[in-house]
């Protein structure tokens, strides 16, 4: 039953996060802070962690449904490091941007859904739901990855192309106002918050294990 719960609740946060993207590249909440329209909304790690958390979910469901086989290790792995990104979103929304911009700006039209919604389902759906689906300490090292590639794709563009200003910057997330020299700090700091949230959700897993296929 539990495992039928958890397939539900992945496709529920799969429609909510194509419903959102859509919304987003169609132009719809173009006028929103942090969004665009088309392909250009792939530049926000916002989107990129929920398209991969929409993503992921729809996997997980996927094997969830078949009673019968267990659930990959893969599968837990991706689905973690999925949770851990949406929920670094919704942490720097909520301590970061948030603060910087105003909580309602960040929670216009589709980013209510992108910051908010989709972060907290994904991290309860993995966490009361899902179990620790035979995951390992590693693994939360592995949940790292997605914010590694981001960051650095993120500082070679200012690297390359400079930081801008305005409509135009290349720093849409503010991390270089401490200047060129402070970003690695920042990427160190945000790799490590990164790590730490995806240790809290496997821990927080561990104590609402999946029951074995029966």
């Amino acid at each position: 039953m539990r495992r039928n719960i958890a397939a539900a609740g992945n496709l529920v946060i799969a429609v909510i996060v194509l419903y959102s993207w859509i919304r987003m590249m169609s132009g719809i909440d173009s006028g929103s802070l942090f969004s665009d329209s088309r392909i250009r909304t792939l530049k926000y790690f916002t989107v990129d962690s929920n398209v991969l958390a929409g993503a992921a979910a729809l996997c997980a469901a996927l094997f969830e449904f078949r009673a019968d086989r267990e659930i990959p290790v893969w599968v837990g792995a991706l689905k973690l490091a999925a949770t851990a990104s949406v929920m670094l979103t919704f942490l720097t929304v909520m301590g970061f941007l948030g603060p910087m911009f105003g909580y309602a700006k960040m929670f216009e039209g589709a980013n209510l859904y992108m910051h908010l919604v989709t972060p907290l389902l994904a991290a309860a759906v993995f966490c009361l739901l899902e179990g620790d689906a035979g995951l390992s300490l590693r693994h939360t090292f592995y949940a790292v990855i997605p914010m590694l590639i981001y960051g650095a794709a993120y500082l070679l563009n200012i690297l390359i192309n400079g930081r801008g200003s305005g409509i135009h910057t290349n720093d849409w997330y503010g991390f270089t106002r401490w200047g060129m020299a402070a970003s690695p700090l920042v990427y160190l700091v945000m790799a490590s918050i990164t790590w730490g949230i995806a240790w809290l959700l496997w821990r927080a897993s561990c104590c609402f294990q999946l029951p074995p296929a029966e």
